[in-house]
């Protein structure tokens, strides 16, 4: 089979990108995208270049597919919560080492609220750098939203013992199943997406901190800093392989 020019690939790469940014189905996605790499190669083969196929706007191509195509929004609201549990997991797990769960109702809107927002952001970023290129746009735009986004996240910690709010309180056994139901969610999230970084940089995260603490009686905070590094580099070094690896097999 032909190889695709750099062009083409580039143009189904953005494709992707913005139809799943959009909140498309993945599987009529991909479906979109096979078609139309089969008509780039029939139209490389004819010494054609993508213009034959997109007109001489492919952003605006790539825009006229995505308002063509139905929003996923059972998708779309299952995908948040997914990455909803995914970074709130870090936070829960660190909770559980503490002791029984306890989280005041202004936090929990909050957080959700807040981490919701970013997802939009990133959302809007995606779909503007899949349409226009070499902008750095839409980096400086993530980079300032995830700037002021943290900051707030830092005044939501800061300012939630001092707000006078509805609190839950779990019981351990409570706290137990909760805990044990978020990996799982987790696991079976990675089990669907195919990869493995979130809950094996979880396991980092936790695993070090629980032998420092409780094996080695380290204190709370240099266990929390030995465990960041070990889930960072993991997640790292994962992310990469998984995007090599990818790579040489499209290859």
């Amino acid at each position: 089979m032909q190889t695709l020019s750099d062009e083409s690939r580039r143009f189904l790469e953005d494709l992707t990108l913005y139809l799943l940014a959009s909140g498309k189905n993945e599987q009529a996605t991909q479906d979109i995208v096979t078609e139309l790499e089969d008509h780039l190669q029939e139209a490389e083969a004819d010494g054609k270049s993508v213009a034959a196929i997109t007109g001489d706007s492919p952003a605006a191509y790539i825009q006229s597919i995505a308002s063509e195509m139905t929003t996923d929004y059972r998708e779309s609201v299952w995908l948040l919560l997914q990455i909803l549990a995914g970074v709130f997991s870090f936070l829960l797990f660190q909770d559980l080492l503490d002791g029984p769960l306890s989280y005041s109702l202004y936090f929990l809107v909050g957080f959700t609220v807040l981490i919701s927002s970013l997802l939009i952001v990133l959302s809007r970023c995606l779909r503007y750098s899949a349409t226009h290129t070499s902008s750095k746009r839409p980096i400086l735009l993530f980079g300032l939203s995830t700037g002021v986004i943290f900051l707030l996240l830092m005044g939501l910690f800061l300012t939630d013992p001092q707000i006078t709010s509805p609190t839950i309180h779990f019981s351990w056994l409570t706290s137990s199943i909760v805990g044990l139901s978020a990996f799982l969610l987790i696991g079976y999230s990675a089990y669907r997406a195919k990869t493995w970084v979130l809950p094996l940089g979880l396991l980092a995260y936790l695993l070090p901190q629980f032998f420092l603490r409780y094996q080695l009686n380290w204190s709370a905070l240099s266990a929390v800093g030995v465990g960041y590094v070990c889930a960072t580099v993991l997640m790292t070094a994962l992310f990469f392989y998984e995007t090599t690896s990818k790579k040489t097999n499209q290859t």
